[in-house]
């Protein structure tokens, strides 16, 4: 296992099946080859798997509110890569209405092979990411419950490139 601490890490990996885990700051990781896990950690960090399936996490899931006030960088590369947004007990980049912006950045999601994990703790809607955000779906909390987007939902990724994200597709895998 590669731990970077405090302090704006770069963690890289190898060949093999990596577990590469940032800490607090901005951190830059980098799976190399093989199968990698790769969570980040508090703060706006840069996570690129490479070639094999990695994991990539851009939070720390044990935190209260994993995702508060970050912007993370996910590049899953090569292989059939998984983009995890939430577990069983919450959405990760839920900022719990403090303006704190926090969001996952999914620079090359491949439909025919890449998955995004959602919790079922919570509902979501896709629709066009705001302005500043590029061209790509944008995945929002449904913090209301109203069909469509709402100026309650909650912006929790922008997946670059893609313009018909189905959230009810194979692609996504909620648990």
């Amino acid at each position: 296992m590669l731990i970077g601490r405090g302090g704006n890490d770069f963690v890289s990996g190898n060949i093999g099946a990596d577990q590469i885990r940032g800490g607090d700051n901005s951190d830059t990781l980098f799976g190399g080859r093989g199968n990698d896990s790769i969570t980040g950690g508090s703060g706006n960090d840069l996570l690129s798997g490479d070639r094999g399936n990695d994991s990539l996490i851009g939070v720390n899931p044990t935190d209260a509110s994993p995702g508060t006030g970050e912007t993370d960088t996910l590049t899953g590369s090569s292989g059939a890569d998984i983009f995890v947004l939430g577990d069983a007990s919450k959405s990760f980049y839920d900022d719990a209405g403090t303006n704190a912006i926090g969001v996952a950045l999914i620079t090359d999601f491949n439909l025919s092979e890449d998955s995004i994990q959602l919790s079922l703790k919570g509902s979501y809607v896709a629709g066009s990411p705001p302005a500043g955000f590029g061209n790509g779906t944008a995945i929002y909390l449904d913090k209301d419950g109203v069909s469509g987007i709402s100026s309650q939902d909650e912006l929790i990724a922008v997946v670059a490139g893609t313009q018909s994200l189905n959230l009810n597709a194979s692609y996504i895998a909620y648990v």
